[in-house]
């Protein structure tokens, strides 16, 4: 008899319960902490705007309402009777503006007040987008085409400027007094400078559908594009346009945040995801603009009659989940939602970030997810470190 085949036996013992061990943790490992709450189940959130007191503005398109939430207190109130709301957000007074895509419309209302005032577009416009400048002026645009619209609320003027090649744009952001937007019909970055009524435009690649935009820490325009299944971002000083793809699964990318040096979007396919461009592989291309000035049309617009706003108030209850993580590696961290989840808005701030959840309509309803400050204290997220 050997007297070392038990230690032998005792050790290779202990150095599988050791691997499995490291297995289980490494599963454990690979659940994201999440915070859930749920929003109204017979709605549709798109848009998700966080405001300088950290709190969320969320519109709900088929309720007609706009959510206000303090994702630490928990407290809401939501704006009810505001029929095709898309987009809201609040301007440097503190009042909350929106976008009715049905009634091509711009709202305004001031927080606390039961009547809100409403303008119509004297076109038949679909609006989705919205941006407010450094001069209080709305900015919106049509979906369908072919016009840009500013709108002046002192003067109550409403101007429109025709985009070249009569094309359309989903959503907008405004840079220093520019407004950027994103082409969704001829595939295209559009920059369009007030001062000098001037369109700069680069053409992106055959299928290209950029949706979602966000502005970087070096100013550089990032935008979801849906049709090519990939993040992208434009330098404007050299022309040059890179482009990310994950290496793992494919991404159909929606909406996006810039925050803490990484760019968080919502997924079609029902996943959150970050890239962090400082670790991820990109592909750069140069792409010469064209520019062409424009004569814009102006107009008074006159109010429409007072609408009434009603409100309801409450706290949201914030629910444990736990995201199994689909990717972590090459710069990219990809997140699957569970089953029946359609993410859309999101936005990103101090190591939070939060997304709006449509929901399949059936067992999954719509949801606000949070992905609290300091996660990775939880678990190994690399991004390829």
């Amino acid at each position: 008899m050997n007297p070392r085949k038990p230690k032998v036996i005792i050790f290779a013992a202990m150095l599988v319960a050791l691997w499995l061990a490291a297995g289980i943790l490494t599963l454990e490992a690979q659940q994201f902490p999440a915070r859930e709450a749920a929003l109204n189940p017979q709605g549709q959130a798109y848009e998700l705007f966080l405001d300088g007191q950290g709190e969320l503005w969320i519109s709900d398109y088929f309720a007609g309402e706009i959510w206000r939430v303090n994702p630490t207190t928990k407290a809401y109130t939501v704006y009810e009777n505001l029929a095709g709301a898309s987009s809201g957000r609040l301007d440097g007074a503190g009042k909350l503006w929106w976008v009715d895509f049905d009634g091509n419309a711009l709202g305004r209302l001031t927080p606390g007040q039961s009547t809100a005032t409403t303008w119509s577009l004297p076109t038949d416009a679909n609006l989705l987008g919205l941006a407010i400048d450094n001069q209080g002026r709305i900015w919106t645009a049509d979906v369908y085409g072919p016009d840009l619209y500013s709108f002046d609320p002192a003067g109550e003027e409403l101007c429109s400027y025709p985009i070249p090649l009569d094309s359309g744009a989903d959503y907008l952001l405004e840079q220093k007094g520019a407004i950027w937007l994103g082409d969704t019909i001829l595939g295209r970055i559009l920059k369009f400078d007030p001062a000098t009524n001037t369109f700069k435009t680069w053409d992106l690649a055959e299928w290209s559908y950029p949706q979602g935009l966000a502005l970087d820490e070096a100013g550089r325009l990032w935008w979801a594009d849906i049709g090519l299944k990939v993040l992208s971002n434009i330098d404007t000083s050299n022309n040059s346009i890179t482009s990310y793809t994950p290496p793992a699964s494919k991404i159909s990318p929606r909406m996006i945040a810039y925050a803490d040096s990484r760019l968080w979007y919502t997924d079609d396919d029902g996943k959150v995801g970050a890239l962090d461009p400082d670790r991820a592989q990109g592909s750069t291309i140069m792409i010469t603009p064209a520019s062409s000035s424009v004569t814009p049309e102006c107009s008074s617009l006159s109010p429409n009659s007072p609408l009434s706003v009603t409100t309801r108030s409450g706290s949201v209850t914030w629910e444990g989940q736990n995201y199994p993580v689909d990717y972590d590696g090459a710069g990219w961290l990809i997140l699957q939602l569970p089953q029946g989840a359609l993410p859309w808005g999101i936005a990103a701030a101090n190591g939070d970030v939060w997304f709006t959840d449509q929901g399949d309509g059936g067992e999954r309803a719509q949801q606000l997810g949070w992905l609290p400050e300091g996660f990775n204290s939880y678990i190994p997220i690399t991004f390829g470190k």
